[in-house]
């Protein structure tokens, strides 16, 4: 069983590693055809369709994974699956057409003109086609088939960058050629979904089952909501206080830090099974805390390493129009190393299955993250974004510590980790320096390296009950 385990994140792990490095393929060449104000333009809207697609799933996905395999009968599961099939069609095409509708309205609103109102309109005929795609990949997953699920995920990826840079490099469509492409590719895709899953997908629909799934999902949609908010909102406040090519430059450097997520995912998808594998061990607690060291000790050296030569980065993938991200990326990358450490030491929850706390910890977090935003950006510019992404990822962290050792104590050392995440602060802050000598940066690797030795070879991490003071 756990071979099986181990086998399946393996597969679903490349898919999702293959879909970022195609994302990273994209940036070396949009960035010799776009400039940063239309790399801007591609960012806000494809952020406003994630926004009204979020609205036409309803987390029905969510809903049918929770009743799917409590059906006893094939024809129930038939019921379920093929209820919120046709019940997201619905909806997507419901808020498809108030976009459509309101397209001069968010081209005059984002963009100060209504030029832009006909590339919001075929960008909002992708929400149906990438809706359907998502869901019958979720089904996929139901059905344990990572390997086919993979495939799809592969094949659709490569369809929309294939038709992508074909529209827009061969064609000369431009911006409009990027969302003509995705829109090609999502159909692509769900059309080899819809295939490989007919035996399950009818022409059945039952209100009351809709009524049950709405009661389950609707309630999680202002989280979901609140994610998109904390990921995307940062566009909005930068084209309000900035310009359009300062998002530009903000979404180049997001692309390149979110390498880092491969790492998250692979963890996200290895934690689970581990922690629990190992929770019934005597010395368990030992045992969590040998891994946040050492995951901690990786990852702030991984992301210290990276943030010190963001720069010779950026100067291989992009043009010196995008040069500025250099200066983005190790903070957002930073950010994302939180959140694999924010799983290690925040276990308490799942242990006790006490997680009431954690939707507001969340919501505190996004709160400081918008917060900084909108004091910060008016005063130091783009800079404040990703900053602002860093204080909110290190109250999830500290938030999440707090209340996990509250319901379960671990004793993770709170020396330690003060130690690694301001080594990892000094690594960011000589990348923010300009000029910097590549000598000085070998140097500052060199002495982390040094710091993190004794860090792992000192022994045994005393255990100390922990004394907050707020």
């Amino acid at each position: 069983m756990i071979k099986q385990l181990i086998k399946d994140v393996a597969i679903y792990g490349v898919a999702s590693s293959i879909g970022k490095f195609i994302g990273l393929f994209l940036v070396p060449i949009y960035t010799r055809i776009f400039s940063p104000e239309e790399y801007g333009v591609i960012d806000l809207i494809s952020t406003v369709v994630v926004l009204v697609s979020i609205l036409g799933m309803a987390q029905l996905e969510s809903s049918v994974s929770r009743y799917y395999y409590t059906a006893k009968e094939e024809h129930e599961r038939r019921l379920y699956v093929s209820t919120a099939f046709w019940a997201i069609i619905g909806l997507s095409v419901f808020w498809t057409l108030g976009l459509v509708a309101v397209a001069d309205h968010i081209s005059q609103l984002l963009f100060k003109t209504i030029d832009y109102n006909k590339i919001i309109i075929v960008s909002a005929m992708i929400i149906p086609a990438s809706n359907l795609y998502s869901y019958l990949s979720v089904v996929m997953r139901y059905l344990k088939k990572p390997l086919m699920y993979s495939v799809f995920v592969i094949v659709q990826m490569l369809a929309s960058v294939g038709l992508s840079i074909w529209l827009v490099v061969y064609e000369r469509l431009g911006i409009i050629g990027v969302f003509y492409g995705q829109l090609l590719g999502f159909i692509i895709g769900t059309v080899f979904q819809l295939f490989y899953l007919r035996f399950l997908l009818s022409f059945s629909f039952q209100m009351n089952m809709l009524r049950k799934f709405f009661r389950y999902g609707l309630p999680m949609v202002p989280a979901v909501a609140g994610g998109w908010a904390n990921s995307y909102v940062s566009r909005f406040v930068i084209v309000g206080y900035l310009t359009l090519a300062d998002v530009g430059i903000y979404t180049v450097a997001l692309k390149i830090a979110s390498v880092f997520q491969l790492i998250d995912n692979a963890f996200r998808m290895a934690w689970g099974p581990f922690m629990w594998e190992n929770f019934e061990k005597e010395n368990h607690r030992d045992i969590y805390r040998h891994i946040m060291k050492f995951i901690s000790i990786f990852v702030f050296f991984i992301i210290g390493v990276f943030a010190l030569f963001s720069k010779e980065l950026l100067m291989l993938l992009t043009t010196p129009n995008y040069m500025k991200a250099a200066s983005l990326t190790g903070m957002i990358a930073f950010s994302i190393g939180l959140t694999i450490i924010s799983q290690i030491i925040g276990l308490g929850p799942g242990i006790t299955k006490r997680t009431e706390f954690n939707t507001l910890i969340y919501f505190i977090s996004v709160g400081a993250n918008i917060a900084c935003l909108l004091i910060m950006v008016p005063k130091i510019g783009l800079l404040a974004v990703p900053l602002s992404l860093l204080v909110g990822s290190t109250a999830t962290v500290l938030l999440g510590w707090y209340n996990s050792e509250r319901l379960y104590y671990i004793g993770f050392s709170k020396t330690f980790f003060f130690i690694a995440y301001m080594v990892t602060v000094l690594s960011v802050g000589i990348s923010l320096v300009p000029e910097t000598s590549i000598i000085a940066k070998l140097s500052a690797i060199l002495l982390t390296t040094v710091i993190y030795s004794i860090m792992i070879f000192s022994g045994k991490e005393p255990v100390v009950r922990w004394k907050f003071i707020f």
